[in-house]
């Protein structure tokens, strides 16, 4: 709309003038939400008064982050001319009409037009902008999560990752958690069956998903009792330190047998079928397998499997 000089930007200036124009009651939901957007944003947007600007006299924050009205007082649109800028600029001086407004005047003459015909929407003051930046800005106001690169390694399996994801957060629909929503299931673990279902018990303090676990990683035969996915992840933070490759090397391997452990867990319940604790060990190894043999140091890594 400012950047470009599309049939569509210059509709959309003729029909609509401004983003930060409040938008009329006739207005379509797109351009509410446009105009919704540009509002949250406006600290994060700059004008540059270029010859060819289609800037909005009236509505855009051209002046130092303020727009005439605002400096005027909200109570003057009126008064305001609802021109474009680059109607009142030629080469690279101020052109204004007989009987313009002289407060408007003294304003706009504060400013300098550029003699180029470059970008006049920046971002940041920046006319190099990607979208991350836009993604920077929309989440920075979130808390930092402090555990994704336990979840998301180098190199990670995306539907391996994912379900890593869910079982942090909550979001898998063990016994006890479809207990919580008011939904009668059968309690006990059917992989095991000797304990009730849970997320902590699933991964890996029941015998069956411990016992594949620890042929993954031989290092947890170490414990004393069967540890939970957050005791192993912070185990393995101190375990591998200084070992990046081997760290997110089981980081993949844990979130492979999350996934295949869960499926499995699926097959019993909804399927009717079943398999030993070996044939899916010998499952998540193969889909091991396929996903590092492409890594550099593969063979050091799986090696260890």
């Amino acid at each position: 709309m400012y950047n470009t000089a599309s049939p569509l930007s210059k509709w959309l200036v003729h029909r609509y003038r401004s983003p930060w124009k409040p938008p009329n009651a006739l207005a379509s939901k797109l351009w509410q939400s446009v105009c919704k957007t540009a509002s949250a944003i406006k600290s994060c947007c700059n004008f540059k008064i270029t010859q060819s600007a289609p800037i909005s006299l009236r509505w855009d924050h051209w002046c130092n982050s303020l727009s005439v009205s605002e400096i005027l007082g909200n109570n003057c649109y009126d008064a305001i001319p609802d021109l474009l800028l680059n109607e009142l600029t030629s080469t690279s001086s101020w052109v204004f009409p007989v009987n313009f407004p002289s407060n408007v005047r003294d304003i706009c003459e504060k400013f300098s037009v550029a003699a180029d015909q470059g970008q006049c929407l920046l971002w940041k003051q920046s006319a190099n902008v990607k979208f991350n930046n836009f993604i920077d800005e929309f989440y920075s106001n979130s808390p930092n999560c402090t555990w994704y690169k336990l979840i998301w390694p180098k190199k990670y399996i995306i539907k391996h990752a994912v379900f890593m994801w869910l079982t942090v957060n909550g979001g898998l629909k063990t016994a006890d958690a479809l207990k919580i929503r008011n939904i009668v299931v059968p309690d006990l673990c059917s992989l095991c069956l000797l304990h009730n279902e849970t997320v902590k018990h699933l991964f890996f303090e029941c015998h069956y998903t411990f016992a594949i676990i620890s042929k993954l990683i031989p290092g947890l035969n170490s414990f004393l009792l069967r540890p939970n996915l957050m005791q192993i992840l912070d185990w393995m933070h101190l375990e591998f330190k200084g070992k990046a490759d081997f760290k997110n090397f089981y980081k993949v391997v844990i979130s492979c047998a999350l996934y295949h452990i869960w499926k499995e867990r699926n097959s019993r319940r909804f399927g009717n079928s079943a398999i030993c604790h070996t044939t899916l060990l010998l499952s998540i190894k193969r889909n091991i397998f396929d996903k590092v043999m492409s890594w550099k140091n593969s063979w050091l890594l799986l090696e260890n499997l």
